[in-house]
């Protein structure tokens, strides 16, 4: 019941992993009884108190040369994942 406690009065998984000293998080979900709707709410205000806690300039749009040296870093992490793929089983 201490880790449902601890992850249904707003803590995050996570931080509840670490003090019961797993290094899974999945572990910690084992030990949990955790509602769709309460994981949902817990992520959600989670994502809040970060935002609250960080500058509004952070969550500006992005501009079109952003956008376009992010897909073409995208495309470039798939590329090398299919090379190493590649080399792998070459071998």
């Amino acid at each position: 019941m201490f880790a449902t406690d601890l992850v249904n009065h707003g803590l995050p998984i996570h931080i509840g992993a670490a003090l019961l000293g797993h290094l899974d998080v999945q572990t910690t979900h084992g030990y949990v009884t955790l509602f769709q709707e309460d994981v949902i709410r817990h992520y959600q205000t989670h994502l809040a108190d970060r935002r609250a806690a960080r500058a509004a300039r952070e969550y500006r749009t992005p501009t079109t040369t952003e956008w376009a040296e992010f897909e073409d870093f995208d495309k470039r992490k798939s590329r090398a994942r299919q090379l190493r793929t590649t080399i792998r089983d070459s071998l």
